[in-house]
């Protein structure tokens, strides 16, 4: 009853693309129903735990702040981590997200599988059109199309309750935002980039500030030339995003989180949390990779640059892969 309607009103809409809408139509069908088919799996047989297990904490977070919405009492546990209170904590909009599901239609992991399995498949379609306007290509459209929409850690990650799917939904919908308005200034785009970067405040905000850097340089110095018309539209898209962000965020909030951010000790502790691979109960399982590495100073930073690029832009290697993940991950490398 919720996700079915959902489904039909996305495939409608696109399918009404005046060139490819048919094609387009199909994407999204087989790429949710492919989701679909794995979230289904993975909650059937209880596969959270090797294949995205922080599913499982968002599920339990977001089913105790519906209790609370609903007057009820959560653990010790969510009031320690100030969770209860609104827009407290970092990265709160996957936990919010879940409530919000959660306290309307009650407790259902499943359906939130499925509602991300339909917005995973939404953002292949993205994908397709932000290619044809990169490239107006299209066997270029239609591979990167089909690569997002059944590609296996793409798909895997989007069919479950992760911040992922939203992640590049929004990400994808800035990009092609950023496109129409270059071609033709509508106001509607300029609020789907604000929303989207609000969003993304909301689910990882590191990436927020990053997104909202390029953003930024790419109305100031954009890579072709600009006539006066489109200038005026590059800046007034500027003015719109910068006004909104800050208005909606606060300056002093966002200089606050930029200057956090930017502190190398901090930085190595989210580094160090990652290298150490925890697992379920807190253990060190060894996933990870340079757990001696210190690059909370300039020196130590630089010196790993390399290696840590090399890891970013092409792990795992096939001589890492020791998990299911890992396997699902190994084709992007």
């Amino acid at each position: 009853l919720v996700v079915l309607p959902l489904v039909f009103f996305v495939r409608y809409r696109i399918s009404r693309h005046p060139v490819h809408g048919a094609f387009l139509a199909e994407i999204f069908l087989w790429g949710f129903l492919f989701r679909v088919f794995l979230g289904l799996t993975i909650y059937h047989f209880g596969l959270e735990l090797p294949l995205g297990w922080d599913s499982m904490t968002y599920d339990w977070y977001g089913l105790e702040l519906a209790e609370v919405w609903r007057g009820g009492v959560g653990s010790d546990y969510l009031y320690h981590s100030q969770l209860a209170a609104p827009l407290s904590t970092a990265n709160w909009g996957i936990l919010y997200w879940a409530a919000a599901f959660y306290y309307v239609f009650g407790h259902n992991l499943l359906l939130l599988n499925c509602v991300d399995s339909a917005i995973g498949a939404a953002t292949a379609i993205l994908v397709m059109k932000i290619a044809d306007a990169l490239f107006g290509d299209r066997e270029i459209s239609i591979l990167s199309g089909l690569l997002a929409a059944f590609f296996p850690s793409i798909a895997l990650w989007g069919s479950q309750l992760l911040k992922e799917p939203l992640l590049l939904f929004c990400l994808c919908l800035i990009v092609y935002s950023m496109q129409r308005v270059a071609i033709c200034f509508r106001l509607r785009y300029a609020v789907y980039i604000v929303g989207a970067l609000l969003a993304i405040l909301a689910l990882r905000f590191v990436i927020f500030y990053v997104m909202l850097f390029t953003l930024t340089t790419a109305l100031i110095a954009p890579s072709r030339p600009l006539s006066p018309v489109r200038l005026i539209r590059h800046l007034a898209v500027l003015g719109i995003v910068l006004a909104g962000v800050v208005y909606l965020v606060g300056a002093q909030e966002m200089l606050k989180g930029v200057e956090q951010q930017l502190q190398l000790e901090r930085i190595e502790m989210g580094r160090q949390d990652q290298a150490k691979g925890l697992g379920p109960t807190g253990e060190e399982v060894g996933s990870g990779f340079s757990i001696d590495v210190d690059i909370s100073t300039p020196k130590g930073a630089l010196g790993h640059l390399p290696v840590g690029f090399l890891y970013f832009m092409f792990g795992p290697f096939p001589w890492d892969v020791w998990n299911l993940r890992q396997v699902t991950a190994l084709p992007e490398g």
